[in-house]
Order: structure tokens, then sequence, then C-alpha cells
């Protein structure tokens, strides 16, 4: 299993992808519509400082031969064009261009494990920490961008007494979402499948509750 895949299919991964999704939730709950969408704009940047990172470690890198290293950094150059569009202004647009984006930064997962796949065997900690950068920025921008989809239609009326109740109950499901996390991380042993199943169901009632903030 390559690298990348490696780290999406661990239980730390795991684990640490729905803590980055709580808690952009849970500043979405916080912020208005434009904040929200300059939060993802800060994403789409910190993903392309990743990127620039990348490059970085190819080239350093002494496990990667010369050809291999400019096809990686042709790979990684290509994820700037989806990714460095303007800001959407309207929710049918954002939504075209999240799900560009969520393309995208899919593609050129599957495109860096399959060129580093012939190096995953090899001990070499810098192609070790592009991978998890990688990786991470990636969950850090998708969730940002679900948090503003969620948010377009739902707290349009945030000031009324009853959403603001809402927010609160919302809120104390997400803090709630996030012990689970902290408890499954200490615990010693973890069933990946199990508690993908039961944090995939504790997450959609997450979603439920805050769509229904309208």
């Amino acid at each position: 299993m390559s690298r990348i895949k490696r780290i999406r299919e661990s239980a730390d991964g795991t684990l640490d992808r729905w803590q980055i999704r709580a808690e952009a939730m849970e500043a979405r709950l916080d912020a208005t519509q434009e904040q929200a969408m300059e939060r993802v704009e800060a994403r789409k940047r910190a993903y392309n400082d990743a990127i620039d990172k990348a490059k970085g470690k190819v080239e350093a890198s002494k496990s990667i031969a010369s050809q291999e290293k400019q096809l990686l950094k042709a790979k990684l150059d290509e994820a700037r064009v989806q990714i460095a569009l303007g800001k959407a202004e309207s929710r049918e647009k954002f939504d075209v261009q999240r799900k560009g984006i969520q393309r995208q930064l899919s593609n050129l997962e599957s495109s860096v494990d399959a060129e580093l796949d012939a190096f995953d065997k090899e001990v070499d900690e810098s192609l070790d920490e592009m991978a998890q950068d990688l990786v991470t920025a990636a969950n850090m921008l998708d969730a940002e961008m679900d948090a503003a989809a969620e948010g377009f239609a739902a707290l349009q009326s945030n000031a009324k007494a009853d959403v603001q109740a809402g927010v609160k109950g919302v809120k104390d499901n997400i803090g709630a979402f996030k012990a689970k996390i902290k408890t499954k991380r200490n615990e010693a042993s973890v069933n990946l499948q199990a508690f993908e199943s039961e944090f995939d169901e504790g997450w959609s009632h997450i979603k439920s509750a805050f769509r229904n903030l309208r």
C-alpha cells in the first residue's frame, strides 16, 4: 500500500479527518457566509503552499530518479489550475467549483501515489512528510468547502432566537462528536470499519441538525 493511501486508510488518518471536519463545521456556526468563503480561500492558499513544499521535497529526495521527479512535479503543478479558481459568489457556482476541486484533490493523490509506488518500500522521511502534508491540507480544504456549502441556506436568519438555540444544540452535538474522537484515539485497539460506520451516522445527525437551522 503506497504512502497516501496508507495514511488515508489508517485509524489515525481517519480520526484526523473527522476531527478536521468537526472543527470546520464548528467554526462555520460562528461565521458569516462571507467569512466562511474567506476560510475556503485561505485553505486553497494553504493547499498550494503544501504543493510548493511537496515539489521541494520531491526535488531533494535521493530515492527518486530525475525523470520521475519531473513527472511528479508536473502532476503537482496540474492541481493548481483547479484550486486557483476565483471565489464563487453563488451557491450554484460554488457547488460546481467544489466538486471540481474535490475531483482534482482525489486525482492528484492517486497520481502521486502511483508515481511513488516504486519507492514505497524505501525509507524516505521527506516523502512520508510530503504525503502527510498533502493529505492534511486536502482534508482542511475539503472540510471548509463542506461547511461553507452547508451554510449557504442554513444560517441566513441566524439572528432569530430559535435559530440561536438550534446553533447551541448543533455545537453540543459537535462537542460530543469530538469527545468520541478523543476516546477512540485513546483506545489500544480500534476497529476501523466499525467506527467509520459509527462516525458516519453521527455526522449525518450533525448535518441534519445544521440544515434545520433554516
